[in-house]
């Protein structure tokens, strides 16, 4: 390998690194020019793809591309449309950095795929989050929390969201790396997990990590259904319909035991059904284009004491539309389509099952964040690129 190339990748590894922390980490409490800092990596990142696009543009799937353009177009329509509406965040500020963050990753994978890379990327974002997650722990442990109860990379959901991917990356780096899992390791890892979730108090950090081992361990038996656009698109319409169905749900004396003897919490889930119960106003505020991305605060606080929708779909939808919505949405499960069937798992089933874990908790929470995005993405990269091995 000649000194070149050598510096071309290591080029490309610092401009992952940069977009791990405002795609998979998007929040630096601790630094108060984290937004300076989130423009400055959009800028090198953006010279970086310019200067490799025509690697990037043989590696582009023409379905998803159209499908992100149609998203971006509706996103960018609605942030034009209400930028005098939403007085306290100005949306088509807020909306630009969503489009360029979520544009760029995608490129940078097809990047990725184009150069053989795309496991090394699982790799190195193993490898990002477990410092992440040992500077996060020490400030949970040892450094008050600021800023309305936020730990350095946010709330205490961030805080177990990132345990949870800690987990899912070390097993998918392993199996895409074709090497064995350390059971030592992945206990403590296990461990760690739970007793910070605990720490914060952060019941919904142990739901998700016990649906994660318990679809972990059924894998063989699951793996198509994993991977699967079909259950993608199926889930996320059963799972977020709790907003509309969870009265019903909620009657429900099993249920009712689980919530409130197992795990210790109101029949309200905290104020959630509150929240439900205002949703089809809020919603119907403008339905069909949204209020443009980062409006969900404004636009909740108007109706209820709550900062978001507290459900994954709502959340978008007071957002970018249901036009929006369903491009994102459409665009996501495209990642989940492959011509080549009965591939050979190589770290893309472990992804798939903590998209599908993140799914499940969108019910209650909002998890269809930039991570998330940047999670299907990289699945259905690996997996296109493990499908391209297997020609060969």
């Amino acid at each position: 390998m000649t000194y070149k190339n050598e510096l071309k990748i290591s080029l490309f590894s610092f401009a992952m690194t940069c977009l791990y922390f405002i795609t998979v980490v998007q929040k630096l409490v601790w630094i108060s020019w984290y937004n300076t800092l989130k423009y400055t990596i959009l800028f090198i990142c953006g010279i970086y793809i310019f200067r490799n696009f025509p690697l990037i543009k043989k590696n582009l799937d023409n379905k998803l591309t159209g499908a992100l353009g149609v998203f971006s177009v509706s996103a960018s329509y609605s942030a034009v449309n209400n930028f005098e509406n939403i007085k306290n965040r100005n949306v088509i500020l807020a909306t630009t950095v969503l489009l360029l963050s979520i544009w760029e990753f995608y490129l940078m994978i097809a990047c990725a795929k184009g150069k053989g890379k795309t496991k090394n990327v699982v790799h190195l974002y193993k490898n990002l989050t477990a410092i992440t997650i040992a500077v996060t722990d020490v400030g949970v442990l040892f450094v008050p929390t600021i800023d309305n109860g936020n730990y350095l990379i946010g709330t205490k959901f961030s805080v177990t969201y990132l345990h949870i991917l800690l987990v899912a990356l070390y097993l998918a780096s392993n199996k895409a790396n074709q090497k064995k899992d350390n059971r030592a390791v992945l206990t403590l890892l296990i461990t760690l997990s739970v007793l910070i979730s605990l720490k914060v108090e952060c019941a919904t950090g142990i739901i998700g990590l016990l649906i994660y081992i318990v679809c972990y361990l059924n894998k063989e038996q699951f793996s198509k259904f994993f991977l699967s656009a079909k259950t993608f698109i199926v889930s996320i319409l059963v799972v977020d319909s709790f907003a509309v169905a969870y009265e019903m749900i909620l009657n429900n004396r099993y249920i009712q035991n689980i919530i409130s003897n197992v795990f210790h919490r109101s029949l309200t889930l905290t104020g959630r059904a509150n929240i439900y119960q205002k949703l089809p106003i809020i919603l119907e505020t403008n339905l069909i284009w949204g209020n443009g991305c980062g409006s969900a605060y404004e636009i909740m606080q108007r109706y209820t004491p709550y900062a978001d929708a507290q459900n994954g779909v709502a959340q978008w939808i007071i957002q970018v539309g249901v036009v929006g919505t369903i491009a994102l949405f459409i665009a996501l499960a495209l990642c989940f389509t492959n011509p080549q069937k009965n591939l050979t798992n190589r770290g893309e089933v472990e992804i798939a099952i903590l998209i599908f874990v993140f799914i499940v908790l969108s019910a209650i929470e909002i998890t269809f964040d930039t991570m998330f995005i940047a999670l299907v993405l990289l699945f259905g990269y690996l997996r296109l690129e493990n499908s391209c091995m297997r020609k060969y």
